[in-house]
């Protein structure tokens, strides 16, 4: 939604830092890197993590993006989930947001959330998506539940979409950060310790637009949603998490 909407002064010009993991098609990073310049607020600094095999094509990308920082991580794949712990690490900023570089920021994504972690008082917030969905040509929106650590106190499940997060730096590392020893599902093991420690919601708005297609982790034959390691570890979790 390209709509502008008055949000808490404070809250909007709050210092946030954007972690950006990417992997694939410079295309996506250019686009999302465009869209986050454009958004509506402050600027965000943000923090890009190249994990990719030749960084010949990305050699233009200091000079057109002149206030974001970039990072090359190697050997190339280390996957997304150390490179948003060490940039995590790096950001000294009070906010700290997440995105995946194949998606992009609605023009009010950065307002919207901060406006919400202050006048809800949570730790974590997310938002609903928009899945442009290219394997099915379809456009699908998703919904999460508005308060995220009430759904989790239910049971184990997926209450909130990780890329979507803007939360207080203080409470990420208070909940112990990504773990980085897996290229996969590390975002579904945070958002269980989160839970311990944090107060977790999303806003009732369409904030981000998630691109799914064929090269995507959870699309990738070797990385793919239902593949083994990810059912023994989503059983593995959802077990501890439920016994605790």
């Amino acid at each position: 939604p390209f709509v502008q909407r008055p949000v808490a002064s404070a809250a909007a010009a709050s210092a946030k830092a954007l972690v950006l993991p990417h992997r694939g098609s410079p295309a996506f990073l250019r686009a999302s890197l465009k869209q986050i310049a454009r958004a509506a607020g402050s600027p965000v600094k943000v923090r890009v993590g190249l994990d990719v095999d030749d960084e010949a094509a990305y050699t233009s990308f200091p000079a057109e993006f002149p206030d974001a920082e970039f990072f090359r991580f190697f050997p190339a794949p280390v996957g997304p989930y150390l490179i948003r712990q060490e940039l995590a690490e790096r950001s000294p900023e009070p906010l700290l947001t997440l995105q995946d570089s194949d998606d992009l920021s609605c023009y009010d994504r950065f307002t919207s959330l901060s406006a919400a972690l202050t006048e809800t008082g949570s730790d974590i917030i997310g938002s609903h998506e928009l899945c442009l969905d290219e394997l099915r040509a379809l456009v699908q929106p998703v919904r999460f539940p508005l308060d995220s650590s009430a759904s989790l106190n239910l049971c184990a499940n997926h209450a909130l979409l990780h890329a979507t997060l803007m939360c207080h730096r203080a409470a990420y590392f208070r909940a112990g950060g990504l773990a980085t020893n897996l290229i996969i599902a590390s975002d579904s093991q945070f958002l269980l310790r989160a839970w311990f420690s944090a107060r977790i919601r999303n806003v009732d708005e369409f904030l981000y637009i998630r691109r799914r297609h064929a090269t995507s982790l959870t699309n990738a034959p070797e990385t793919i949603y239902d593949n083994p390691l990810r059912r023994r570890l989503s059983a593995d979790w959802t077990r501890d998490f439920d016994a605790v």
